[in-house]
């Protein structure tokens, strides 16, 4: 399955331990590691849907991206994530 590409698997123990829902070329991972495994930008803790809700709030993408130092594009990724997830 297309899906099961996204999974990335431990070396020490077979298990899964992460996974981009987008692909592991976006910026969205789920890690049991971070904020209990929900989606988090990866190299952050920073979740997608706190970036959906000032996405809804009317912040632009420039403003969000300041305000937690994130790329644009990181920002997009959380947003798109965030639609297709709901």
């Amino acid at each position: 399955k297309q899906w099961t590409k996204r999974i990335v698997f431990d070396d020490r123990d077979g298990l899964a331990f992460k996974y981009y829902p987008l692909g592991e070329t976006r910026s969205i991972v789920v890690n049991k590691n971070n904020q209990f495994g929900q989606p988090v930008i990866e190299g952050t803790n920073v979740k997608a849907s706190t970036i959906y809700s000032y996405h809804l709030g009317g912040e632009s993408n420039a403003a969000i991206a300041e305000l937690y130092n994130l790329t644009e594009p990181q920002v997009v990724d959380a947003i798109e994530y965030s639609k297709t997830a709901a």
